[in-house]
C-alpha cells in the first residue's frame, strides 16, 4: 500500500424509512462518522419502555445516506484505490452519482474498487447504509437483546491507494511444529517476485525468502527452527512483511496449534482447559462493539483477571481490534456465524439456498479478514442449530479449505437433546449427550431434567466423567418427535434411531454454563449515559413499590448475589473435577441485558464488579492452577468423619509437578491443620491426597472454613457443623429435652394453646403459596415461563433464594448468613413459599426473594398477627442434623 486517505469526519446525512430510486437532493442533517444514528441521536426519541432488553432511545430501521466530497490534487487512475468501510450494515457506494456496488457483510470490512473514479478534482462520495434486507437473521450482530440493529458505520473509513500490482488475500498459517504457510494474490501481475520477511518477537529477522507467483497466485511453505509458540501463557507474536515491486503488505501471526487426542484438548501438543465466557458484544454506552484495540484490551484484561482464557462469540464476530487485543493478552477466540436456526439439505423442508450461500461467504470473509491472528483458533457455524448433519459437515469442509488450522464445531449446542457424531467437527460444544446425560449444572424447566446444582444437595463431589463416557443415560428408539426450546420460542423436531447414543471421541466443551439470575442493581440506572437505557428497571421498581418491597431491594440484591456466586463456584469446580471435559463457556461472567433481562453475571454489563467476589477470589476456582476439595456435602453432624480429597487441576507453562498442599479447617471449636505432599501425573487432574476431619468434639452449631493453599494458590469452602441433638420432630410438633413446640393448622388453635401456656406454631398448608427452590433461578423467569407455558410444561418456581434475618432470636442457636447457604437446602426442599402480599406489615424472619416479574412478598418463617407461621415440613427431614438444630433453635427461643 502506498497511501491511505482517511474519509472519516463530518458527512451530510439524509435518512428515510423507505428506500429511494435516486439519490437524495437535500441532505438536511450532518453526522460525524464513524458513529451510528442512535449514538448521534439523529432521530426522534423513542419513548417506549422495553421490558425485555435495553431501550434504544433513538432506534431507527431503514436507510441512511451519507455524503461528502473528496478532492484529489492529481490523477490516480493509474493506481488501485480501494474504499474500505469497517463494521457497517448493508452498504451501497456511489461516486459522482454512479453506483459502484453493494456489500452485505455484517462481520468483515466492505471494500470497493474505485480506481476508475480517482481522477484529479473534487468527487462526491455517497454511502447508503441499510439495516434492513439482510439475507440472514443476523443473530447477535443485529439483535435488540445485545448490540441492537444499529445503523451507521463504526470502524475505520479509508481510501487505500496501491500500486497497479499489489498483494491481497493473504493467508498465513503457522503451526506449533514451526511450519509456516503463506499464500495470497498478486493483483495486476503474473509470475511476480514476492519477498517475504519474518521478524520474531524482539525484532530479530528470522527468515527472508523470495516467492515466485504462479500466475497471480503465490504460495510457499517454510519451517522455522525453535519457533517461539503462542498460547495463553506465552504471547509470542511474529510479523510478516511481503514486498512486490512498490507494494508492501504487513501482518502479524503466531505459531499455535489446537488439536485433540480423543477427548483431550491439546494446545501446542499439551493438554489444556478452556475457561470461557459467552460474549454477545454488549456495549451499553454505544450499542456497538468498538473497533479500537485499547477498548478491547481493557475489556479482555478484566475477563482475564477472573481467570478467563477463552471467548465464544454467540452468533457474532468481533472486529479486528478484538483479535489484536486477544493476541497480546492470550485469549482463545471463537467467532461464530451470525445464525441461529436450521441448516437443511437441498430438497428438505426449510432449505434456503440464498441464506446458506450468504453464511458460507460470510464465514470465508471472516477467515480471510481475521484468521492470521493467533488468537483465532476456533470457529462455530452458529448457535443451537438443527437440520441436516451431513450438510453441516459439508460447510465445515468448505470453510476448512480457507484455513485448515482452525478448530471447527458444527455449532454450539446443536440438536440439543440428541446430538450425534459429525465427523468434520474437531470439538463438541453442548450441554447433554442425550436427554439424561447432562454435563452442565443448570437448565431451563422446559428442557428438564434439571442439572445437579438445581436438584442435588450442595456438594463438591459431582463430576461428568461417567456421563461423557456413556456409562449411564438414555437412548432414543427413534421415530418420535419432541418439542424443544428454539431460540426464544418453541419448535417440534423429529428424532432418528441414532439419536441419544453419542459418545464423543473429541474434546467436549460445556455450553452456556451457569445462567444464575442475580437481582437487579437499581443504582446502575445512572451509569447508562448513552443511547441505551434500562427502562425495564423502572418497570421492576414500580412493581416492587406496588408490593411495598422497593425499600428492600439492596438486601435482595446482596442476598441473591451471594447465593448466585456460590452456584457459579460449584458449577466451575464441577467442570474442573471432570477429567473427560476440556472446558466450559460461561453464560456469563457479565450480565446479559436481553431476552427478558438476564442479569446472570458476577459483573454488570459494563464489566464492573457487583461486589460479591474479587478477581483473586474468583481465580481461586477458575484458573490454570486450582486446588479443589472433593467432599460429598457441606453440612455435617458431629458423629460424621468425612473423607475430604484434595485435587489439583493444573496444566500449561505453570503446571505444578510436585509440592505440598497446606489445609486448615477452622471454626469456634476446631483448629485442624495439615499438609499433603504429592507428585502430579502428566494429566491435568491430580489427586493430591485425603484427610479425615474429626467433628466429635463440637458442642455447638458452627461455621467452619476449609482453606487449601500452596504458594500463591488458595481456595476455600464453608462447612456447617452440628452437635448431636436430642430433638424429636413429628407432624404434631417438636420436643427437645426441656421444651416442646406444638404444630397447629390455624391461628385460632395457636392462640388457644398459647393462652394455656404452651408454645404453638402454625404450619401453613401451602394453599396460598408457590413452589420453592434452593438453587438460584435460571436465566430469567419471564422468558422461560412463556416458553414452558407454550409447550404445556411445568413452569419453574422462579424464586431467587433466601433473605434471612440471622439476628432474630428464633435463629440464635442456628448460626447462618443472611443469604442462602447449604444448611438451608433441606428446609427449602421441604417447603413452599407462602404468599404474603396481603400483609405488607409482615417482615419474614426467613424470606424467599421473588423474581421481578411476579414480585410476591414471600416467607418460610414469619410472625403474622403475633403468631409464628412456618411453611417448612420439618418432620419430613426429622433426622437431618441441620433440621434438628433449626427446630431446637425455634423451640427453645420461642
Amino acid at each position: 500500500m502506498i497511501n491511505t486517505i482517511d474519509i472519516s469526519g463530518k458527512w451530510e446525512l439524509f435518512i428515510s424509512e423507505n428506500n429511494r430510486t435516486s439519490l437524495p437532493d437535500n441532505y438536511n442533517d450532518s453526522i460525524i462518522l464513524p458513529d451510528t444514528l442512535s449514538d448521534a441521536a439523529k432521530v426522534a426519541e423513542n419513548k417506549n419502555r422495553d421490558e425485555g432488553y435495553l431501550t434504544d432511545k433513538y432506534t431507527f430501521t431503514g436507510y441512511a445516506w451519507f455524503r461528502r466530497s473528496c478532492t484529489l490534487e492529481s490523477d490516480m487512475t493509474g493506481l488501485v484505490s480501494i474504499l474500505t468501510l469497517e463494521r457497517t450494515r448493508v452498504s451501497t457506494l456511489y461516486i459522482d452519482g454512479a453506483e459502484v456496488g453493494t456489500c452485505d457483510s455484517l462481520c468483515s470490512s466492505h471494500r470497493y474498487d474505485i480506481s476508475s473514479y480517482m481522477t484529479a478534482g473534487t468527487h462526491e462520495i455517497v454511502i447508503r447504509v441499510a439495516n434492513v434486507g439482510y439475507k440472514t437473521g443476523g443473530g447477535h450482530m443485529t439483535s435488540p437483546d445485545t448490540q441492537t440493529n444499529w445503523l451507521g458505520i463504526v470502524g475505520k473509513m479509508n481510501i487505500e491507494i496501491y500500486p497497479k500490482s499489489y498483494i491481497s488475500d493473504v493467508r498465513v498459517i503457522a503451526s506449533a511444529d514451526g511450519s509456516l504457510s503463506v499464500r495470497g494474490l498478486v493483483n495486476g501481475a503474473d509470475n511476480a517476485v514476492v519477498t517475504a520477511t519474518v521478524t520474531a518477537p524482539g525484532g530479530i529477522r528470522v527468515l527472508k525468502a523470495n516467492i515466485i507467483s504462479d500466475g497471480d497466485t503465490f504460495e510457499a511453505e517454510f519451517r522455522l527452527e525453535n519457533a517461539q509458540l503462542w498460547d495463553e501463557f506465552e504471547r509470542n507474536i511474529y510479523s510478516l512483511e511481503l514486498r512486490c515491486g512498490e507494494d508492501i503488505f504487513n501482518t502479524s501471526f503466531g505459531f499455535v496449534t489446537f488439536s485433540g487426542n480423543d477427548r483431550k484438548l491439546l494446545v501446542n501438543g499439551s493438554e489444556a482447559f478452556l475457561r470461557g465466557k459467552h460474549d454477545g458484544m454488549i456495549f451499553p454506552l454505544t450499542a456497538y462493539a468498538p473497533c479500537d484495540v485499547n477498548d478491547w484490551k481493557e475489556r479482555l484484561k478484566i475477563a482475564k483477571s477472573y481467570g478467563i482464557n477463552h471467548y465464544r462469540f454467540h452468533t457474532c464476530c468481533p472486529p479486528d481490534a478484538a483479535f489484536t487485543a486477544a493476541d497480546e493478552l492470550g485469549i482463545y477466540m471463537e467467532p461464530e456465524l451470525p445464525f441461529w436456526g436450521t441448516i437443511a439439505a437441498k430438497g428438505e423442508d426449510g432449505y434456503n439456498e440464498e441464506e446458506q450461500d450468504y453464511l458460507i461467504n460470510e464465514g470465508i470473509r471472516i477467515i480471510k479478514d481475521f484468521s492470521h491472528h493467533p488468537s483465532f483458533v476456533m470457529m462455530s457455524l452458529g448457535n443451537e442449530l438443527w437440520g441436516n448433519r451431513e450438510r453441516l459437515g459439508e460447510i465445515i469442509d468448505i470453510l476448512r479449505r480457507e484455513n485448515h488450522s482452525i478448530f471447527f464445531t458444527s455449532g454450539s449446542n446443536n440438536f440439543q437433546f440428541w446430538p450425534a457424531e459429525i465427523p468434520q467437527e474437531d470439538f463438541f460444544a453442548g450441554v447433554r449427550l442425550s436427554r439424561d446425560r447432562l454435563f452442565r449444572g443448570s437448565y431451563a424447566m422446559c428442557d428438564a431434567p434439571l442439572g445437579h446444582i438445581q436438584t442435588d444437595k450442595p456438594n463438591a463431589a459431582y463430576d461428568y466423567d461417567a456421563i461423557i463416557r456413556g456409562e449411564n443415560g438414555s437412548e432414543n428408539e427413534g421415530g418420535d418427535t419432541i418439542q424443544i426450546q428454539y431460540g426464544t420460542g418453541v419448535k417440534t423436531v423429529k428424532l432418528s434411531a441414532a439419536d441419544g447414543s453419542y459418545i464423543p471421541h473429541k474434546p467436549v466443551i460445556s455450553h452456556e454454563v451457569g445462567q444464575y439470575d442475580y437481582f437487579p442493581d437499581f443504582d446502575e440506572m445512572k451509569m447508562y449515559t448513552g443511547p441505551l437505557v434500562p427502562r425495564y428497571l423502572d418497570i421492576f421498581r414500580e412493581r416492587l413499590e406496588e408490593k411495598g418491597l422497593y425499600t428492600q431491594w439492596r438486601d435482595f440484591f446482596e442476598a441473591v448475589g451471594a447465593h448466585c456466586t456460590q452456584c457459579y463456584k460449584d458449577e466451575i469446580e464441577t467442570a474442573l473435577r471432570s477429567s473427560e471435559l476440556s472446558g466450559f463457556q460461561l453464560l456469563d461472567l457479565q450480565d446479559f441485558n436481553g431476552q427478558g433481562v438476564s442479569l446472570v453475571g458476577v459483573l454488570n454489563a459494563f464489566m464492573q464488579s457487583k461486589g460479591f467476589i474479587t478477581p483473586e477470589g474468583w481465580r481461586g476456582f477458575c484458573d490454570s492452577n486450582v486446588l479443589l476439595a472433593k467432599t460429598e456435602k457441606y453440612v455435617f453432624g458431629a458423629e460424621e468423619k468425612p473423607s475430604v480429597e484434595i485435587l489439583l487441576s493444573s496444566y500449561g507453562k505453570g503446571k505444578i509437578k510436585s509440592g505440598a498442599v497446606q489445609y486448615s479447617l477452622i471454626s469456634d471449636e476446631l483448629d485442624i491443620n495439615g499438609s499433603v505432599e504429592f507428585t502430579s501425573s502428566d494429566a491435568r487432574l491430580t489427586s493430591v491426597g485425603t484427610f479425615v476431619p474429626d467433628f466429635s468434639g463440637i458442642t455447638k452449631p458452627q461455621k467452619a472454613v476449609l482453606t487449601l493453599a500452596m504458594g500463591e494458590l488458595h481456595n476455600s469452602y464453608v462447612f456447617w457443623l452440628y452437635p448431636q441433638t436430642d430433638v424429636e420432630i413429628t407432624e404434631n410438633g417438636i420436643k427437645t429435652a426441656d421444651d416442646e413446640l406444638i404444630f397447629t393448622d390455624s391461628v385460632e388453635k395457636a392462640k388457644v394453646l398459647i393462652a394455656s401456656g404452651k408454645k404453638a406454631m402454625v404450619i401453613t398448608d401451602g394453599s396460598n403459596a408457590i413452589e420453592n427452590a434452593y438453587c438460584a433461578d435460571f436465566w430469567n423467569y419471564h422468558m422461560f415461563r412463556v416458553i414452558s407455558e407454550s409447550m404445556n410444561k411445568p413452569v419453574a418456581p422462579g424464586t431467587m433464594g433466601l433473605l434471612i434475618d440471622k439476628n432474630d432470636k428464633l435463629l440464635s442457636a442456628f448460626p447462618c448468613e443472611k443469604f442462602t447457604t447449604p444448611q438451608w437446602y433441606e428446609a427449602v426442599t421441604h417447603s413452599k413459599a407462602d404468599i404474603l402480599d396481603d400483609t405488607p406489615d409482615v417482615t419474614p424472619i426467613v424470606r424467599v426473594v421473588d423474581n421481578t416479574e411476579r414480585c410476591h412478598r414471600l416467607g418460610m418463617l414469619y410472625k403474622k398477627n403475633g403468631i409464628l407461621h412456618c411453611s417448612i415440613r420439618l418432620w419430613e427431614a426429622a433426622d437431618v442434623p441441620e433440621i434438628k438444630q433449626l427446630a431446637k433453635s425455634i423451640t427453645e427461643n420461642f
